[in-house]
């Protein structure tokens, strides 16, 4: 749901005299002003709205005075039908002291009302998590006790004499406003929920298009572009923050789409949940992957709006990367995220389990939501099948996690590219690797010849230490069956024994003597490799190399 149909949800709600709705919300601003847009276009003559949080406690928001409960005589000061005193704000405040009043007092302030009122009251789950139990069983019953009140006039009989009180011609709503959705079950039949969502793209638009109208910034489509695919994940808050931001840090002159992917990031951090990674990694970066990059290179289309729009098509889906340990998935993921021109981020699914139930539903459900809110970008699952197994003796939690994930692959809308990559590809489901849940599946197997004699020359580009094409080729034929980590781990201990032995140059021989130290896992696990191969040729699987010898 976009954040105009939030709105609009919110003010069908009000119009149709909901009791008591559940705002979940990170940002409130666009609630108030929903809720004001409400009154000025629907709302009954005298309608006001007031709000509870912990800073201002009750409150006028429409004329900006203060409510606060009286204790006393009041001076003179008119009494409002609820029993407070207003202050305006630029006044002297009532000789008579005066108190604010809790949580539970404004909701029964509110019950007692006979005039057209909306409560709005903020900050609803720290006070249903509070440790006081009496005051939180009073908050439940006040609420309760509300709804009934405004919903049993209009029956034709009356269940409990103490709801006949209540005038049914009065339009009172109580608005409950959280970031988190935390509903006691005693409230699940009363209560209608609604999530305000972020912005999204022509959303974005609208207020980067606003601002810039405003402060007179021009930007070229390209430019726009940018700044709308990083704003969108961003509340309007936080996106009117970062645009700000970005308009001073450039001198008032213009906006700049880094600034606004910097603020993003700080979001990820915060959350902890997801980590972000540096991806400054060419595809030169890589050895071998031949067949992966002219592929990737299509893919890198559909991350334009423009494309998409004229063809209609749909953002990427993803790749799954399977296959033999060490010969450069992981390194593949981030190359991926570089060339695609996007962040990555890497979902420990480790991180995600917790002794709480439902806690870990809940954690991962928020990891794929903040990756939703970072889009587009690049969502790492590494080793999937360590988190994602479920086989028969699978824990409910895996499977209910797993049940989500399949659904979310299937309709996410967001410009999230997944890259799962997983070793042993036995443990996971084939409902996992069907047609249509990603946009293909590669095989990794032992580098090539070629591909070999690649890896050498980008570890040893990396070290400054250059060889000869022929020296290249013997390391290439000496390792034969050799995994990419294989081969790095080679190349660093030949330069390690070079400055050891304080040797002018890294010698070819050197390199052949570490070589020949390495047993690799072709040799020591030979049997689990051939399976891996069997399997990726019974299913067809495509090879990220020409050949796969």
């Amino acid at each position: 749901m976009s954040l105009s149909n939030s709105k609009q949800d919110l003010i069908n709600a009000l119009r149709g005299n909901y009791p008591v709705i559940y705002i979940v919300a990170k940002d409130e601003r666009p609630i108030v002003e929903t809720i004001n847009i409400y009154m000025d276009k629907y709302g009954e003559k005298d309608h006001r709205l007031s709000s509870w949080d912990f800073n201002k406690k009750y409150r006028d928001l429409l004329d900006g005075t203060r409510l606060v409960h009286f204790k006393e005589e009041t001076m003179g000061n008119e009494i409002n039908p609820i029993g407070f005193v207003q202050v305006d704000n630029k006044q002297t405040t009532p000789k008579k002291e005066s108190v604010d009043i809790g949580y539970y007092e404004a909701i029964e302030k509110l019950r007692n009302l006979s005039v057209n009122r909306i409560l709005l009251l903020l900050d609803f789950h720290t006070r249903i998590n509070a440790g006081d139990i009496e005051n939180v069983g009073k908050i439940i019953r006040s609420i309760k006790d509300f709804a009934y009140e405004s919903i049993f006039p209009f029956t034709e009989e009356y269940h409990l004499p103490v709801y006949r009180k209540s005038d049914a011609q009065v339009k009172r709503s109580l608005v409950l406003v959280s970031p988190v959705l935390k509903v006691p079950k005693e409230l699940e039949n009363i209560i209608h929920i609604i999530h305000f969502d972020d912005p999204e793209r022509e959303e974005v638009k609208n207020l980067l298009e606003s601002y810039s109208k405003q402060k007179n910034i021009i930007l070229d489509e390209a430019s726009k572009e940018k700044i709308i695919e990083a704003g969108i994940g961003l509340s309007e808050t936080e996106l009117m923050i970062s645009i700000k931001k970005s308009h001073y840090l450039n001198d008032k002159k213009t906006i700049k789409a880094k600034d606004i992917l910097e603020d993003k990031i700080q979001i990820i951090r915060k959350k902890g949940s997801l980590e972000f990674l540096d991806v400054n990694l060419d595809r030169d970066s890589l050895g071998g992957f031949n067949e992966l990059f002219p592929w990737l290179d299509k893919r890198k289309l559909l991350f334009k709006e423009s494309v998409r729009k004229k063809y209609n098509l749909d953002y990427p889906k993803g790749v799954l990367l399977t296959g033999i340990q060490g010969c450069g998935k992981s390194l593949a993921a981030r190359v991926i995220a570089n060339e695609l021109d996007v962040p990555m981020l890497r979902l420990d699914m480790g991180s995600m389990f917790s002794k709480w139930v439902g806690e870990s539903d809940q954690n991962f459900r928020n990891a794929l939501k903040t990756a939703e809110q970072m889009a587009p970008c690049v969502l790492w699952l590494d080793e999937i099948e360590k988190a994602l197994s479920v086989g028969d003796n699978a824990h409910e939690t895996t499977k209910r996690m797993f049940g989500y994930i399949l659904t979310w692959m299937q309709e996410k809308k967001e410009p999230v590219f997944l890259v799962a990559t997983a070793n042993n590809i036995d443990a996971l489901s084939p409902e996992f690797m069907r047609k249509g849940r990603f946009d293909e599946i590669w095989f990794v197997d032992l580098p090539t010849l070629v591909e070999r004699k690649e890896i050498f020359n980008v570890h040893f580009k990396k070290k400054n230490i250059a060889f000869e094409d022929s020296d290249l080729e013997r390391m290439a034929v000496e390792t034969e069956g050799y995994s990419g980590a294989e081969i790095e781990a080679a190349v660093n201990e030949s330069v390690l024994t070079t400055i050891l032995e304080a040797n002018e140059n890294c010698t070819i021989d050197i390199v052949i003597n570490e070589i020949r130290r390495i047993t690799p896992l072709s040799v020591t696990h030979s049997e689990k490799l051939n399976q891996i191969r069997k399997w990726a040729t019974e299913h067809q699987v495509r090879s990220v190399s020409h050949s796969s010898k």
